[in-house]
């Protein structure tokens, strides 16, 4: 993702947090199924760690509800369908 920063508000302030929406947030998916799947020999990095990796505070409220609301969501996967 690519930001315009117009208004100088980049970069944020401490204290601040960014908001980051989506279930696919707390629950990536970094690859297709069948012959697109990854493996865990390949070393991924969710967003939201990525984040925090780079020192920038994300909103765990917000986390918190996406996390609950995945619990009720099926998994995706080659032998598994959403």
């Amino acid at each position: 993702m690519l930001l315009k920063n117009d208004s100088s508000l980049l970069p944020l302030n401490n204290g601040k947090k960014l908001n980051v929406f989506g279930w696919a947030s707390t629950n990536p998916c970094y690859g297709g199924t069948g012959s697109g799947a990854l493996s865990d020999s390949y070393p991924t990095v969710s967003l939201l760690d990525g984040l925090k990796n780079a020192g920038i505070s994300t909103n765990t409220e917000l986390t918190s509800f996406y996390s609950s609301y995945r619990q009720d969501r099926p998994e995706v996967g080659m032998m598994s369908q959403d």
